[in-house]
């Protein structure tokens, strides 16, 4: 699931649609788990984001975060993750074998109204 996503600075479009895999391909879920995206800086213990996404189809194992109106205020190279809570209390981090690259770009233009 190596997932690299380009955005400028202040925009929230497109989302971030992506498939939870493990090595066996795409995992099935019931959809009742919560399932969130993660997103930091390397160095950085607090994430940027932490917030719901949604699911799209769960049994395919597909999912969806629609960008918050400062998830991408701060231009950076940004580490992100799907992160969803199993009903056994557990979590489960996607992808588990790397991150998914988040670039914001500096926006030329600032912030329009």
């Amino acid at each position: 699931m190596a997932l690299n996503v380009v955005m400028k600075q202040f925009d929230r479009d497109p989302p971030i649609n992506a498939t939870l895999q493990d090595r066996n391909g795409a995992v099935a879920f019931a959809g009742t788990e919560v399932v969130k995206f993660a997103m930091r800086l390397p160095g950085v213990t607090t994430p940027k984001v932490l917030a719901a996404a949604a699911w799209v189809s769960a049994p395919n194992g597909t999912v969806r975060y629609s960008w918050g109106a400062t998830d991408t205020n701060t231009p950076g190279v940004y580490h992100g993750e799907f992160v969803v809570l199993l009903g056994t209390g557990n979590y489960q981090r996607f992808p588990n074998s790397e991150d998914i690259t988040v670039t914001i770009t500096e926006a030329a233009s600032g912030v329009l109204p």
